[in-house]
């Protein structure tokens, strides 16, 4: 009897925590602060003398609101499913895009650090401040892999 109760408890957690997937990552935090970025690096863009640089910032804070758009788009169609249960197939395809917004999240790293001469102190600035922010989205990424992880280990375990 009490492996029973244990049993649905369980269940019943995994339930709510798999259907409220989406809302509860950091992942949606770090949009929100590319979104907030990517606004100052435009402003900033008007009065610079090093557009190209700050272009190809803002270029990349509008590429990442697009992978995290996808990824949430891919969360929202398996927390949609019918059966309740995220495949073995779409855990593997979520951690494969998240690797990839990891690995262009460390590219853009390597990018901002290798930069020529820059002109303004602004611009180093919001460089800075998108170098911290890959650094915390790759960290992220790594957080939500290993939460996919779990949830492919616990959908086996059935």
């Amino acid at each position: 009897m009490f492996r029973r109760i244990a049993l649905l408890v369980c269940l019943v957690v995994f339930t709510i925590t798999t259907s409220a997937y989406a809302l509860e990552t950091k992942l949606l935090d770090m949009r929100t602060k590319f979104l907030v970025l990517s606004k100052s690096v435009r402003a900033v863009l008007l009065n610079t003398k090093d557009v190209i640089w700050v272009n190809n910032m803002w270029d990349s804070c509008v590429l990442t609101l697009t992978q995290l758009d996808a990824y949430f788009s891919m969360v929202g169609i398996v927390n949609a499913s019918k059966t309740n249960e995220m495949s073995d197939q779409a855990i593997k395809y979520l951690s494969d895009w998240l690797k990839e917004i990891k690995q262009t999240s460390e590219l853009n790293i390597t990018g901002l650090a290798n930069t020529g001469s820059i002109i303004d102190s602004v611009t180093k600035s919001h460089m800075e401040k998108l170098k911290d922010s890959y650094a915390a989205l790759s960290k992220a990424v790594d957080g939500e892999i290993s939460r996919l992880n779990v949830m492919g280990k616990g959908s086996k375990g059935k």
